[in-house]
């Protein structure tokens, strides 16, 4: 069964099942890391608008969101859900084939990367690239890679069409080479107590950053005070 054809199916359990503890985490990481009202958000994967409908109330009206997905039908059920916010585009495309002439301050992909071919991620993260802002971010939400290869073994009845475990040195090889570095990496729990999540967030490559600013911390430095020498580069 073709991707397309598969969330076609799915779009309608999708819809049921409404916003989880899953998006609301994803809710919780954007604001976290500086999602705010006014900005520009492309976000790529957002099947029926459960995540997109979030994105959008962290906006409260302002800036824009930009929502793809390759189902047809996910986008008729996001069109209805989201038809009372404003500043929403849905479009129906494949996020790797699309290419849309603007930039974005922040691009989401929330649970969409382990469904994308890894042998499409090099192409893919160039397109992100090329929509990002030098200022921007891109926040990749994806199952722990351990966790992942576990339910394929043990549970391969909850798995999607395309659900492969991706790892860092996978994400790395094809985002460095586009100019992209991890900015952050973290995995945590929702649902499994040993990490069933992962977190990551990605920024331009910096060009002519200083690394000469001061500690603001003071309590940072009050623990950093006894270090030896050689940790403090000082030897």
């Amino acid at each position: 069964m073709r991707p397309a054809e598969f969330y076609d199916e799915f779009a309608e359990a999708q819809a049921l099942g409404g916003i989880n503890a899953r998006h609301l985490a994803i809710d919780r990481w954007l604001e976290r890391f500086g999602l705010r009202p006014g900005m520009d958000v492309l976000e790529i994967g957002c099947g029926v608008g459960t995540q997109t409908e979030l994105i959008a109330k962290r906006l409260a009206g302002s800036g824009t969101l930009t929502s793809i997905d390759l189902s047809p039908r996910s986008i008729e059920l996001a069109r209805s859900r989201l038809s009372g916010l404003p500043n929403i585009r849905l479009i129906v495309g494949d996020a790797v084939e699309l290419s849309l002439d603007e930039t974005f301050d922040v691009v989401v992909l929330p649970d969409v990367i382990e469904h994308i071919p890894i042998d499409e991620h090099m192409k893919l993260f160039g397109k992100v690239r090329r929509m990002l802002r030098d200022t921007g971010w891109a926040f990749i939400h994806m199952p722990n890679p351990f966790y992942l290869d576990w339910c394929r073994r043990n549970r391969p009845d909850v798995l999607q069409v395309i659900d492969q475990p991706i790892f860092i040195e996978s994400l790395v090889a094809s985002t460095r080479p586009n100019d992209l570095y991890v900015h952050h990496l973290e995995t945590y729990a929702i649902w499994i107590a040993e990490g069933d999540y992962q977190v990551v967030v990605l920024r331009p490559t910096p060009r002519q950053q200083s690394f000469d600013s001061p500690v603001v911390d003071r309590s940072l430095r009050a623990r950093l005070r006894g270090a030896p020498r050689r940790l403090l580069g000082r030897d």
